[in-house]
């Protein structure tokens, strides 16, 4: 596997392939696989040419990720903290605030494939690093994106976490499980 920041400057694309993993690709070339480790679970492994990152989501009203690396009950590296009534947040480092992440808006389209949420990286003077471009997702179809990297995020040491994370969160948006209420269901069911 090729480092990302390697391929920085070609376009980048996040594909949904079998048993819930996810693949980025340059060309053909896979440089990031996102795999989950359970079915009906949250927690996921990142690998990347730099290592590996485990993605762990936690908490029910408002739902944290915990970030370790290369191993799944090692240390934690990261945390991401949501915004209390929004998808946006914070990865918070061991010794602070790295950056944000947040939702924007682009109106635009390229070669007529429509796009869905667009999702960005930010330093914390909020200066665009990574964009995620989701594309238009229809129920029963595989998820993709586009990944876009900005020159000055080609030299953070975090670079492959931050691509991988952002995928990870965008993966669980369009699967419903960071709703800020969990969802009830009741044993018997309702009868009019």
């Amino acid at each position: 596997m090729r480092a990302i920041r390697d391929c920085a400057d070609h376009p980048l694309h996040w594909r949904e392939g079998t048993l819930r993993r996810h693949r980025l690709l340059a060309g053909e070339e896979t440089l990031a696989l996102v795999s989950f480790l359970r079915l009906a679970d949250t927690t996921a492994l990142a690998e990347v040419a730099e290592g590996r990152f485990y993605f762990e989501r936690r908490g029910l009203w408002l739902p944290q990720v915990a970030v370790r690396q290369n191993s799944e009950d090692g240390e934690e590296l990261a945390v991401f903290e949501p915004q209390l009534w929004s998808r946006d947040g914070v990865l918070i480092g061991l010794r602070g605030p790295l950056y944000r992440w947040s939702r924007v808006s682009k109106e635009h389209s390229e070669q007529g494939t429509s796009l869905g949420p667009c999702w960005e990286w930010q330093d914390l003077a909020e200066r665009p690093l990574l964009h995620f471009n989701q594309l238009i997702c229809f129920p029963h179809l595989r998820m993709s994106g586009m990944l876009t990297i900005e020159p000055a995020a080609t030299r953070l040491s975090l670079l492959p976490l931050l691509a991988t994370l952002g995928w990870y969160l965008l993966v669980l948006y369009e699967h419903g499980a960071t709703r800020p209420l969990p969802e009830v269901h009741s044993a018997r069911p309702h009868r009019p």
